[in-house]
């Protein structure tokens, strides 16, 4: 149940005093601390200085003066490394290591952890030994020095297993393994992860297992192996919501719906981040609540239901302007502005561009900057003000023309191609995408030129040349075998063997070239989950055998595409290949099937802003199937309701 507002207030003034109160008492001590060891250091008690300067340091850290903090940690260190007491020189060293961490002091950092770890050693003290080489090897893991943080946790590792310290031997296990995912080497990384898992399981370390099964979950996505990244981190999000960590829990979802986002299935993976929205709402991590909201708005945007998007972005713009996330605050109005042009709702998306590319400037991100300029550049285009779209256009190239780097000119130049590529200008889009291509072959930027390569492809298209157009897509296709991260290649490889399959369905007419593209495509698809994919692809083998005169295998691949599409919610597809079933019932003179499938295509189309073509097509073929079977009251309802689609 919800929380009345006035009671949640209540609550956060509540906390507020209790803070004040908290850091007023820590105010007061520090100033009894820094008596006392004045006075310890007057009569030379070094024992009882170096102490209270060490809880000096602890205040500091409280207050969240970091750099105090140092000071009286390294003056606490040195005194007892003076007296010789070894044991409290290390915990100081320790705690000296974690806030020059905090201030990036971090060859400072590491100096205080080796230390400690010498002196532990020198003492015989394995356990805090094998501590320190644990937080060496996260300190240079968190700045990606992964070879030197994996010889860190293996010293770790040795250590702890020395001791029989399972817990601790399962928590290097999980960092050995973040690093060999880091490396590339995904192998080895499912292995130690796993052997992670079973430690945890075996000692009921709950809490290390679920980390444990979500990196393992990462890692078979970055193979693509998304079924089995999904099965780990559905793993991971149980585990944690039964011992209660709900941060964690929250963070296990996000990643399980980029998951479920990354193979298409958008329904799965808004419920994903709503779910993990939720168990954030009430925690104190603002940032990461309002990254799933935005994560919610993206995914009704992919799934065309724009309203809803717009409530979502909103909410999660609204949350990064007021938490200083400034980076996520530009993405959040840029989509914001994409779902209310999307709408007609041009004010509103000017008024956003525009904070978008405010932010954009702010962060001296002129990539960014330059394309949200473009996007108002369409905008304007669409309202009918060319002049303010030219001018728009003109002012995204001389701000990218001080960009330091080349791949931001590239991947400029290829937004400019896409806008005009949307404003059915194909000779200008293709002017600019052919820049692109030349300027990233040029810096080896594999990426932008698989794009370039693509994005001319479908002008060459538009334009009628299918030769260039089928040249350009099988450059792509190769561009995108060279591609390392798994993900990125397979995706690249099936959607260029679609393009293909496309070219010589619908232009060339090549029935039998297209439809071995297509079949390689669709395999692939299926093979790793990717279910957008394997529906498009099913309804393009259902338009090859319509052709053929298979309509049995027709028929066979629509409705598989029509139930992939329906299972994932992307509406427009899901009407696409009803309308084709419903057609071939039709020519078939099957009038109740024709009149079922024209009716669900209806429903699915009419969820859909901006689909009239298709809704008046099926509303008369509605009528005039009622008016075949006799119903003319039926006929002329649906003839009223095409009659008010203005086109």
């Amino acid at each position: 149940m919800t929380e009345p507002e006035s009671v949640t207030e209540i609550k956060s003034e509540d906390t507020e005093v209790e803070i004040k109160t908290e850091i007023s008492l820590i105010e007061r001590s520090v100033k009894y601390f820094e008596q006392a060891s004045n006075l310890a250091h007057q009569i030379g008690d070094k024992p009882n200085e170096a102490r209270i300067l060490g809880k000096l340091g602890d205040a500091y850290i409280k207050l969240e003066d970091l750099k105090k903090s140092v000071e009286f940690f390294k003056e606490s260190s040195s005194i007892y490394q003076a007296i010789g007491n070894k044991n409290n020189e290390i915990k100081i060293l320790m705690k000296l290591g974690r806030v020059q961490r905090k201030v990036w002091r971090k060859k400072d950092s590491r100096e205080s952890y080796q230390r400690a770890a010498t002196l532990a050693d020198n003492i015989g003290d394995k356990t805090t030994e094998e501590r320190c080489y644990g937080l060496l090897g996260k300190d240079l893991l968190k700045d990606n020095d992964l070879s030197d943080a994996v010889s860190w946790f293996e010293k770790a590792l040795k250590l702890s297993q020395s001791l029989t310290n399972k817990k601790d031997e399962a928590e290097w296990l999980n960092y050995l393994g973040q690093c060999y995912q880091k490396m590339g080497e995904a192998k080895r990384a499912i292995k130690t992860f796993e052997k992670a898992i079973a430690i945890s399981n075996e000692i009921s370390d709950k809490k290390m297992e679920g980390r444990s099964y979500a990196h393992l979950g990462n890692t078979y996505f970055s193979l693509g192996d998304f079924p089995i990244a999904i099965h780990n981190l559905e793993k991971a999000s149980k585990i944690a919501n039964s011992i209660g960590y709900k941060e964690e829990e929250a963070s296990y979802l996000g990643l399980l719906a980029d998951t479920y986002y990354a193979i298409g299935d958008f329904e799965i993976a808004k419920s994903n981040y709503e779910k993990s929205a939720r168990v954030l709402k009430s925690s104190s991590d603002k940032q990461a609540f309002e990254i799933q909201l935005g994560k919610v708005g993206k995914a009704y945007y992919d799934m065309e239901e724009y309203a809803k998007a717009i409530n979502h972005l909103q909410k999660a713009a609204s949350i990064a302007t007021k938490v200083n996330d400034k980076k996520n605050a530009m993405e959040w109005y840029g989509k914001l502005a994409e779902a209310e042009a999307k709408i007609k709702q041009y004010q509103s998306a000017i008024k956003n561009f525009n904070e978008a590319a405010n932010i954009a400037r702010f962060r001296n991100n002129k990539e960014k900057q330059a394309k949200y300029i473009l996007s108002l550049g369409k905008v304007y285009e669409e309202m009918g003000d060319t002049n303010e779209a030219s001018a728009q256009f003109s002012w995204a190239l001389e701000i990218i023309k001080d960009a330091k780097s080349e791949k931001d000119h590239v991947e400029v130049l290829i937004t400019l191609g896409r806008v005009y590529y949307e404003l059915a200008k194909y000779e200008k889009a293709q002017k600019y995408y052919d820049q692109g291509q030349k300027l990233a072959e040029k810096i080896n930027d594999d990426n932008n030129q698989l794009l370039s390569f693509e994005q001319q492809g479908r002008a060459f298209e538009a334009l009628g040349k299918p030769k260039q157009a089928i040249n350009a897509f099988k450059a792509a296709l190769e561009v995108a075998k060279t591609i390392k991260d798994k993900t990125t290649r397979v995706k690249a490889e099936l959607i260029q063997q679609g393009n293909l399959g496309d070219i010589y369905y619908e232009h060339t007419k090549e029935y039998d070239l297209a439809k071995a593209r297509y079949e390689e495509a669709l395999v692939k698809a299926r093979k790793n989950g990717l279910k957008n994919y394997e529906g498009e692809w099913s309804g393009s083998l259902g338009n090859v055998a319509l052709v053929e005169g298979n309509i049995d295998r027709a028929i066979k691949y629509y409705e598989k595409a029509v139930e992939i599409f329906k299972q994932i919610r992307i509406n427009r597809e899901e009407g696409k290949w009803l309308l084709k079933l419903a057609q071939i019932y039709d020519k078939q003179e099957d009038d109740e099937k024709a009149i079922d499938h024209y009716q669900k295509a209806l429903n699915a189309t009419a969820r859909l802003i901006g689909e009239k073509g298709e809704t008046k097509i099926i509303l008369a073929h509605l009528a005039e199937l009622y008016r075949k079977q006799g119903n003319e009251e039926e006929a002329l309802k649906f003839e009223s309701r095409e009659k008010k689609i203005k086109d």
